[in-house]
């Protein structure tokens, strides 16, 4: 019986066998299916080779490079070199912290090297933190748009706002602005150079760095710092690991130097693969534990800087194409360089009700002309547009938004005047806690689809705290009805009479307050002190005020800043505050 089993299993094999006739076959027994194997991810990063003169190195391969990755060796895939498309850089200026000095030397040395370093081809953007308008953020190779940006770089005579410590109104005006411009250059096509300027670089001990890191990798993009400080301090040690983990350079005391030693890191760089074993690199791997990475080549002449977190997506892999409306809008909010056919400007007012809390008013200017009008029979002028209106912290969470249906329907005298004074869009925003906020704004013409934007940067201080505040600060032309003198344009001619309002917050019994007028970082008016004595408020953690100055008609035109300081006259402990906004003179 053994004996004929087996002879059983050996025909029954035999008859599976193909080419065999007058064998019946028997189907092939389906094993369990294997899972596709998963490919080892490729890692992607980009680096500079410069010789001993500073100059770029083309033509190396992966024989001429050691790279490891945690200590261990790792051979390269693929290395490229890349030195196609114009050179881009985008300036980061600290203007919320910045000097009359500091802003006179950034402007001539901006202009210098605009003159004497860029090329035809080459492009800049000056973005500011404490507020910026789309029409002079883009990133643009005409020397006129340049020109007008380097113009409005103005000394923030007021420095941080009450209840909060410089350093930290500084350096959150960094980061947001940081985080906002990442996010918008990844968006634009090639690696891009980004320079943060600042007399106060705080964003060593920041903990979104790693965050900001993966943005700039995300983005192409290589950071470099400038030191505008006038410490003896070497500026390196003020530089920002942010800038060393991203390819760059903390530059030191050099502006116009730094400037075309970043641009010139632009001229070619080598784009370079490795295979990673192990972890799959993701962005929250990236965010957790970017790798430690180093890159040397094996000619000790060369000098080379690579980023150590992997760029997560080529030019190729990215979508450039057209975007649907919505999206378009959305896009031109989280980035500073979309959107600059539409002049718009924007002030975010600080305040605080004892219903709502802290809240941000938002007075947005647009330019009438840049709307697109239709021109009826019967003598009106229509156009519609689009706001929305958001406000951002510095965890780059939006903090509130809103959108408002701008429709007009103008006659002949309005629409002329529309065209001269521009229009007035104001919206509220309750904001969730205190904090600091940049305030964005978009407008969307509704026939052309054309778009402007505009962003300001803003305290909104921690009332409970109990320290004496002020909120922001309404100013208008008296008895003027016209937009351009109002307090979302405020532009007023000398001889004007200004009325400005504003609250007290956490006041005193009595208080003593003083206007200070501000032109080019140097005071030339201080009023007189005036003492508000003891009243009974409705809310006594809140006391309004009401003021007016006349100008002087010998001011000459340019941009002022009139500032208002309080002083609690009862307090055992001194208590101040300050609050400031800027106006034109114009003739």
């Amino acid at each position: 019986m053994r004996r004929f089993l087996l002879f059983l299993v050996l025909s029954v094999a035999a008859a599976a066998q193909p080419g065999q006739r007058g064998m019946r076959r028997f189907p092939a027994r389906q094993s369990a299916p294997q899972e596709p194997a998963i490919p080892l991810p490729v890692v992607k990063l980009d680096a500079t080779v410069m010789d001993s003169a500073g100059k770029p190195v083309p033509g190396l391969t992966a024989a001429d490079f050691d790279l490891t990755v945690e200590g261990k060796p790792q051979p390269l895939s693929s290395v490229q070199y890349e030195s196609a498309g114009p050179r881009r850089l985008v300036v980061i200026l600290d203007d919320a912290w910045l000097s009359a000095s500091a802003a006179e030397r950034v402007r001539k040395e901006l202009a210098d090297f605009v003159a004497s370093q860029m090329t035809g081809a080459d492009e800049l953007s000056i973005l500011r933190t404490r507020s910026g308008s789309g029409d002079l953020e883009a990133i643009t190779s005409d020397r006129k748009v340049i020109a007008a940006a380097i113009a409005h770089i103005l000394p923030d005579p007021a420095g941080a706002m009450q209840g909060v410590a410089n350093g930290q109104f500084a350096v959150a005006g960094q980061v947001i602005t940081l985080r906002r411009a990442l996010a918008g250059l990844s968006g634009i096509p090639g690696r891009k150079g980004v320079v943060l300027m600042s007399e106060h670089l705080g964003l060593h001990h920041h903990e979104l760095s790693d965050r900001l890191q993966v943005l700039a990798a995300d983005s192409s993009s290589v950071v470099y710092t400038v030191d505008l400080s006038d410490g003896e301090a070497g500026s390196e040690a003020a530089g920002l690991p942010l800038a060393v983990a991203t390819g760059g350079l903390n530059l030191g005391r050099e502006l116009a130097a730094g400037l075309a030693r970043a641009l010139h890191d632009e001229d070619g760089y080598y784009l370079f693969s490795y295979v990673r074993e192990g972890e799959f690199v993701s962005r929250s791997f990236q965010l957790d534990a970017p790798p430690s990475l180093q890159l040397k080549t094996r000619n000790t002449a060369f000098t080379a800087r690579a980023r150590i977190s992997p760029v997560m997506a080529s030019d190729e892999e990215r979508n450039y194409r057209a975007r649907t409306e919505y999206q378009e809008l959305v896009s031109a909010v989280n980035s500073p360089f979309d959107g600059e056919a539409i002049r718009v400007q924007v002030t975010g007012l600080f305040g605080n009700s004892r219903a709502k809390g802290p809240s941000l008013t938002a007075l947005v200017w647009i330019e009438a002309g840049d709307l697109s009008f239709t021109h009826q029979l019967n003598g009106r002028h229509k156009a519609s547009a689009e706001v929305v209106i958001a406000a951002f912290g510095s965890t780059g969470l939006s903090a509130g938004q809103t959108s408002a249906q701008l429709t007009l329907d103008l006659d002949a005298d309005e629409y002329k005047q529309a065209l001269l004074d521009g229009v007035v869009v104001q919206s509220e925003l309750d904001l969730r806690e205190p904090g600091f906020y940049q305030v964005r704004v978009t407008a969307r013409d509704e026939t052309s689809g054309r778009m402007g934007k505009a962003s300001q940067f803003v305290a909104a201080p921690n009332i409970s705290s109990g320290d004496l505040m002020l909120s922001g600060i309404v100013l208008r032309e008296k008895d003027s009805k016209v937009a351009a003198s109002g307090p979302a344009r405020r532009i007023f001619a000398p001889g004007a009479r200004v009325t400005f309002t504003y609250e007290i917050l956490n006041p005193g019994a009595e208080v003593e307050t003083l206007l200070h007028l501000i032109r080019d970082g140097r005071e030339v008016f201080t009023g007189r002190p005036q003492s508000l004595g003891a009243v009974k408020l409705e809310d006594p953690k809140r006391r309004p005020v009401a003021g007016e100055v006349t100008l002087s008609t010998a001011l000459p035109n340019g941009q002022y800043y009139l500032e208002v300081s309080v002083r609690d006259t009862q307090s055992a402990k001194p208590r101040t505050a300050r609050q400031g906004i800027d106006f034109q003179i114009r003739r």
